[in-house]
């Protein structure tokens, strides 16, 4: 039987999403430290080091990657790069240095910005730029798996039609993005994007709500449930009559 709460970091499907193919990508960035040199700055801060090999990948990243801004281009990979540098940033500063993560952002984004001007040749339309706004959100988090999900849905629901085997494992997956459309239940739709990211209105379509049943396993999970429930209340019932037996 499958537990309704799997501990969905532990699926193998991890390694098949797009956007952890994205941040594996920017974690095995290599030949990077001709870059050094432009985050020098960063080495005066709190575990300095590792904030300036962050900002020499980003910098390596945005000289040898392009973003296009074509209206073709189905996902914003600049916006998952933003909350790559900033969730990479809380990793390695929230144990011990919790208050120097905005001003470690603030630092990566001038040099970033710098980068831009003085260094990057390319087109307007196909550079990243930094996003700020990031750090004026609370439940950033949530806006970024939110944004994670809507990159992932479509590969998702196309391997479970091709392989029916995988239903399960995904149906997991989609039923544990359930609590972020909940908590932005509460504020969107609305034109305020300091209440609502302004791409929720492109991911209310994949809702765990409305995209749950119509997965060919959705019914046998149901029912496996289901029967999970009815055993366990059978067991709580011999085991309090047992325990009645045993008093008398």
């Amino acid at each position: 039987m499958f537990e309704k709460n799997k501990n969905i970091s532990a699926l193998s499907l991890s390694g098949d999403l797009n956007s952890e193919k994205f941040y594996k990508g920017l974690e095995d960035l290599s030949d990077y430290t001709k870059y050094f040199n432009d985050c020098e700055s960063l080495n005066t801060m709190p575990n300095g080091r590792l904030v300036r090999n962050y900002c020499a990948r980003l910098l390596k990243y945005l000289e040898t990657n392009s973003f296009s801004r074509n209206n073709d281009n189905e996902y914003d990979y600049c916006l998952l790069l933003n909350y790559w540098v900033y969730s990479s940033l809380n990793i390695i500063l929230h144990s011990k240095y919790p208050s120097q993560i905005v001003p470690a952002f603030g630092n990566i984004v001038f040099i970033w910005n710098s980068f831009i001007k003085d260094k990057l040749k390319k087109p307007e339309n196909e550079i990243c730029k930094p996003n700020s706004d990031i750090i004026m959100h609370k439940d950033w988090r949530d806006r970024k798996e939110l944004y994670e999900y809507y990159v992932d849905y479509k590969p998702i629901i196309q391997t479970v039609k091709n392989y029916s085997y995988t239903c399960k494992e995904y149906y997991h997956y989609v039923e544990n993005k359930k609590k972020i459309y909940k908590h932005f239940k509460k504020h969107c739709p609305s034109d305020d994007t300091k209440k609502c990211p302004k791409y929720y209105t492109q991911c209310e379509p994949y809702n765990p709500e409305y995209v749950l049943p119509t997965l060919e396993c959705h019914k046998q999970i149901i029912k496996e449930r289901e029967a999970d429930a009815s055993s366990a209340l059978q067991k709580a019932k011999v085991h309090s009559v047992n325990e009645f037996d045993s008093e008398d």
